[in-house]
């Protein structure tokens, strides 16, 4: 009878070393992603374009740790650098660019068992490494990179308020509008009142309506002075005269018939 059990006992034992690991045994990972959060709350995947600032990203590690202890770095760095500008050792990670520059952002991870350490990182195998560390090699062929493009700020000479729905706010050129993080203008009487002023070159209708307390203004020139401030360190000062033509329709007719 002992024989018997003895046998069943070791069968048992090769049985369970045929069965697929289970579980417990699976080495656990992460699959790091960045997403982009645009001003519109929609969010898209990051990718080689040039971006202007600000730009929020979150970097998400998506970590299966299978019953192990996790530990996170993630690692910005400005292209050219040797140290990072910023490091962090949370799971997932939410930062807004506001300089002008080209960016690496990398992802470590360390998993920790019962003794045993799996590291996911681009360094190489170390002399005081012991039989307990394997190291898996970097989760990511290549970090994440992105640019932030040189700041643009342009406005027109003249507007026309007069309910077409054509250039009838006074704002920044849109199409020329990059990288500001700081903005303030103002529009002027000849006399030197202040009628309206605004904190956003974006969108078209954060500007000047063309109204004073709700009433149209005249026709006529206005004085428009603008502060800004480049993601690229760019100072704007613009002071510039504006006219404003309630009788002119971009298709050639008179507004005021």
């Amino acid at each position: 009878m002992l024989k018997l059990t003895k046998l069943l006992g070791t069968l048992g034992l090769l049985l369970a070393a045929a069965l697929p690991a289970q579980a417990d045994d699976v080495k656990p990972t992460a699959a790091p992603t960045a997403t982009i959060t645009y001003p519109d709350d929609k969010a898209g995947e990051l990718g080689n374009d040039d971006y202007e600032a600000p730009l929020t990203v979150r970097f998400e590690s998506n970590t299966q740790a299978n019953g192990w202890t996790p530990y996170y770095e993630w690692r910005i760095t400005r292209v050219g650098d040797t140290q990072p500008f910023l490091v962090r050792n949370d799971a997932d990670l939410e930062y807004t660019f506001l300089e002008h520059a080209q960016w690496e952002i990398d992802f470590y991870v360390s998993f920790v068992q019962d003794g045993d350490t799996i590291v996911y990182d681009r360094e190489p195998e170390k002399p005081s490494d012991t039989s307990h560390i394997t190291r898996m090699g970097a989760l990511l062929d290549s970090p994440f990179t992105l640019s932030i493009s040189d700041s643009q700020l342009e406005f027109p000479n003249a507007f026309s308020p007069n309910g077409d729905h054509i250039n009838d706010y006074l704002n920044a050129k849109q199409a020329n509008v990059r990288g500001i993080v700081e903005f303030e203008a103002s529009v002027f009487t000849r006399s030197g009142r202040k009628i309206y002023s605004w904190s956003q070159p974006k969108p078209l209708e954060a500007g000047w309506d063309g109204t004073d307390h709700g009433r149209r203004v005249p026709d006529g020139a206005y004085y428009l002075v603008v502060k800004a401030k480049g993601a690229d360190g760019h100072k704007y000062n613009i002071r510039k005269v504006i006219s404003v033509l309630t009788g002119f329709r971009e298709d050639g007719e008179s507004a005021n018939p």
